[in-house]
């Protein structure tokens, strides 16, 4: 492998990963009531196998009583498995495939003040049933750092399409073909660096890695929200991963890491698209991080990456790159960024109001907000207190550890 690496003018970097607070990285499936049990007391969930289950169904005859229970709607589970568990028919153990641990009350309660479990996201797993970091995932958000990056560092190249984009309807036919000529310019410029590298899924992790928790939003002018019943089977923070970066000689590790603070030595670039995203973040300049923190400080590594989903809605800060800063004169004023952003929001996201019968937006941007870089963060619990405590979603830190070849 090293002699054709050395053909091919490819080197290739030891890299890691490590976790400074909780990430989600969704597997596309969710776990509904009667695919797990829920012992709220311990705050454990124990996930059902459903290949074992069945065929213990099967085994103690009662496959046909199970099938006739579903079809009935008040049918649960619990009380099923409790029932035949109590006469040695059927135990939890027998058809669990893992447990994991919960920060957070699963059940909540319905209109009609039913009490009712939630479904639950599941976390991606190898085919070993193990947590790990697909590839995917970190070559996605290095992409989004370098479009970032490229907008901040080269505003003569893209201020006049920008300014175009500013004049148009937000969410028209025209302010669409922009974006999407905006998004070609740039990386038409920097599609080499895409094929020039790629990495690989990182190692696996412990299922005891994972715990499950309510996602918070943290909206600036209301404070901590917990109105969407939605579960996330997260994993923690202070887990180090590793994966191999492979990159042909003519692109170099350096001019990839100055994208990134910290990535390849102290000295890189400072104006990273983490920092920028958080110093833009009005709910950090109001201080409220400082009551609901978004990573782990304790682990003493500052974060340079996002890693996940249910971290925002992060490429709306890509267009605040072209507003001024101290290293550039071309710009455009921050306001009427703000002021774009805030009508885009206004009439991409609405509903139907029944009383005015029509369509009013939703959330009301252009009215409530001063600004909108961003105006919602992500929280879970974090595991560390099972008291009200909050972290953020998604921060990470990657940094190169040798090079192998």
């Amino acid at each position: 492998m090293a002699s054709d690496l050395k053909v091919k003018n490819y080197k290739v970097y030891k890299m890691s990963l490590t976790t400074l607070s909780p990430i989600f990285i969704g597997s596309g499936e969710t776990i509904n009531k009667s695919g797990y049990l829920y012992n709220q007391n311990a705050g454990i969930i124990n996930i059902v196998d459903e290949r074992k289950l069945v065929n213990i169904l099967r085994e103690k005859k009662l496959f046909d009583s199970f099938l006739g229970s579903c079809i009935y709607g008040d049918f649960n589970f619990r009380d099923f498995i409790k029932k035949n568990s109590a006469k040695n028919y059927l135990k939890i153990d027998d058809i669990t495939k893992y447990r994991v641990k919960t920060y957070s009350k699963i059940s909540t309660y319905d209109k009609n003040n039913k009490e009712t479990l939630n479904d639950i996201n599941t976390f991606i797993k190898s085919s070993n049933g193990k947590p790990y970091i697909p590839g995917s995932s970190i070559k996605g958000a290095i992409r989004t750092a370098i479009v970032y990056g490229e907008i901040l560092k080269n505003k003569d190249k893209y201020i006049n399409i920008f300014s175009e984009l500013l004049k148009t309807e937000p969410g028209s036919k025209d302010a669409n073909k922009l974006s999407r000529v905006i998004e070609k310019n740039i990386l038409g410029d920097k599609i080499d660096i895409f094929r020039k590298f790629s990495i690989s899924d990182t190692n696996e992790t412990d299922l005891s890695d994972l715990y499950i928790s309510r996602r918070f939003d943290l909206i600036d002018n209301k404070g901590m929200n917990e109105k969407l019943p939605i579960f996330l089977e997260v994993l923690r923070q202070g887990i180090k991963f590793d994966f191999l970066l492979t990159i042909n000689g003519n692109f170099s590790i350096k001019e990839l890491s100055k994208y990134f603070n910290n990535f390849y030595n102290s000295n890189e670039e400072d104006n990273t698209f983490y920092k920028d995203y958080l110093n833009l973040s009005s709910i950090v300049r109001k201080n409220k991080i400082d009551k609901y923190p978004l990573f782990d400080g304790s682990l003493n590594i500052l974060p340079n990456i996002f890693i996940g989903g249910s971290n925002g809605f992060l490429t709306k800060s890509i267009i605040y790159a072209i507003r001024k800063n101290k290293d550039n004169d071309l710009h455009i004023e921050m306001s009427k960024i703000v002021n774009y952003m805030k009508h885009y929001f206004d009439k991409r996201m609405v509903y139907f109001n029944k009383k005015l019968k029509r369509l009013v937006p939703q959330h009301k941007h252009v009215v409530k907000d001063e600004n909108i870089s961003p105006r919602t963060l992500r929280f879970v619990k974090d595991y560390k207190d099972n008291k009200n405590n909050y972290i953020g979603l998604g921060m990470c830190e990657i940094k190169v550890e040798k090079e192998l070849c």
